[in-house]
């Protein structure tokens, strides 16, 4: 199995490293490529990467001159990626204040997945042990729709809506999500791990990189609309998550 995993790195480079130890315990499970995009981050935490990433042949770091955004940073994660000419079954694309479960890599290489199934969202449980997806099972509202709408339309707008989200806790949730515990198709998975399967990689490739920072989720939801993919929850595979440690 052959997989590609993507993160992005800002300022908090200790947490990218843990990220990668808990998949290099897993190393022989999986061919691992393992890609930190670092966004422009202060010298002392590029430093600090740089020498975690010194001298392991799975690991590669990108460094940008700015600060460019969580997913466009991603996508030039996968420009990456794909420039080796690997053909990978699973892409992930996936926050760095990740600690992926010890039998993550195997689970995964045992799964078997139909041509229309092009992501996967794992359980993701945080560190006060609320399972945060799924997401969304069914579609979201024509409110929640004209909000993300809102969002996407001006730099500044998204700015406010984050303020507002943020000084409100709206975004919060105290309990677990409902259905955490069984596996389903679900409209929208949540967006600090995301498994690109190979259907993604062939019929959509790249991620819309049009979000700075949040809302990635409807954006991929809206790219498996046009082609007909689904997103699967399989709770089987886990990883926990310091939730906006970054």
């Amino acid at each position: 199995m052959k997989v590609c995993i993507i993160m992005v790195n800002y300022n908090n480079s200790q947490l990218s490293c843990n990220c990668c130890d808990s998949l290099l315990k897993q190393k022989q499970y999986a061919d691992m490529t393992i890609i930190v995009v670092d966004n422009n981050s202060r010298k002392e935490e590029q430093d600090i990467l740089k020498s975690y990433l010194q001298g392991k042949e799975q690991l590669e770091g990108l460094y940008l001159d700015d600060n460019i955004g969580y997913f466009p940073a991603m996508a030039k994660g996968q420009e990456l990626a794909y420039s080796k000419g690997i053909n990978y079954d699973y892409m992930i694309v996936a926050n760095n204040d990740l600690i992926y479960e010890s039998n993550f890599m195997e689970v995964l290489s045992k799964q078997k997945f139909e041509n229309s199934i092009m992501v996967v969202s794992p359980d993701i449980i945080r560190m006060d042990g609320i399972h945060q997806n799924p997401h969304f099972i069914h579609r979201i509202s024509p409110m929640r729709k004209f909000l993300y709408r809102f969002y996407y339309s001006n730099w500044y707008v998204a700015l406010f809506l984050a303020w507002v989200l943020n000084t409100f806790n709206i975004r919060r949730h105290e309990i677990n999500k409902n259905g955490y515990d069984e596996e389903q198709y679900i409209y929208m998975g949540f967006g600090a791990c995301f498994i690109l399967t190979k259907a993604y990689m062939q019929q959509v490739k790249m991620l819309d990189n049009r979000s700075f920072l949040m809302g990635e989720e409807q954006l991929l939801t809206l790219q498996l609309e046009k082609v007909g993919g689904k997103t699967l929850y399989k709770p089987i595979l886990k990883v926990n998550h310091m939730d906006s440690a970054t």
